[in-house]
């Protein structure tokens, strides 16, 4: 089956369009997953490095105000310095349980547990301390706070901060960094499909061109056999009318 010029452009036509059309989808689709991918980046990731910051930074502002309570002996100061202290209290409480309902790997579920431990027995021991200092007594309250190991706890307490937020930076990173890996290999997609249909096309174009080439040549033999066959004299019968003599042009 011989196809006309007509139906060789309109397929050609065809998988040029098809092609772009399956570039155009594809990179839809990763555009999508890239912006999914943003919006976990943000909601998720970030939101999580912001909520292990805070932990630390309640911690260093109950640390802080408790040693301000057992040395500021004015009244109206203690009772600021408990306020700043159970605000500081919050801050961690309130920082903790949003990491606790975001989706979290073992190694943040492990940090947690041990940061809420650890962070209760301080809690006990801080209230004991500000007791004693309530009643007039801050040498006993720093001594039973050296004595409990307040010092040890509060520097593991602040290195599982750390480590949180050490965890959750190299969690981002490799988000990252895989977010990187698919955009690239998006693009290296796109250019292989962009250069398919390119290649369609040029072929496409090289076959319709010869197509009319071919034609055109058969066109132009068949116009030259015509002007041969116009060009001949015509035949003449021998005839006793009017040259009766004549020679007749052979046919």
């Amino acid at each position: 089956m011989r196809l006309t010029i007509r139906t060789k452009l309109a397929t050609a036509f065809g998988v040029v369009f098809l092609m772009s059309g399956l570039a155009v989808a594809f990179a839809l689709f990763h555009l999508h997953r890239l912006d999914a991918r943003l919006d976990e980046v943000i909601d998720q990731h970030v939101q999580q490095v912001v909520l292990a910051q805070k932990l630390s930074i309640g911690q260093y502002r109950v640390k802080a105000n408790i040693r301000a309570h057992l040395i500021d002996r004015d009244a109206n100061s203690a009772i600021e310095i408990e306020t700043s202290v159970q605000e500081g209290r919050i801050v961690q409480r309130r920082a903790l349980a949003e990491l606790r309902a975001g989706q979290q790997d073992q190694e943040t579920a492990d940090i947690l547990h041990n940061y809420n431990d650890l962070r209760k027995k301080i809690q006990k021991v801080n209230n004991r301390a500000m007791i004693l200092s309530l009643g007039g007594k801050p040498d006993q309250a720093a001594v039973m706070l050296r004595d409990s190991g307040s010092n040890q706890m509060e520097s593991a307490l602040e290195a599982l901060s750390e480590k949180l937020v050490a965890h959750k930076l190299d969690t981002l990173e490799q988000v990252k960094a895989a977010s990187d890996a698919d955009f690239r290999s998006s693009v290296v997609v796109l250019l292989l499909i962009a250069g398919l249909a390119g290649l369609i096309g040029s072929v496409a174009a090289i076959w319709i061109t010869l197509s009319i080439g071919r034609g055109l040549r058969r066109a132009l033999a068949l116009a030259r056999r015509v002007a041969i066959f116009r060009g001949r004299p015509k035949c003449r019968a021998m005839t006793n009318w009017p040259n009766f003599w004549s020679p007749a042009t052979p046919c």
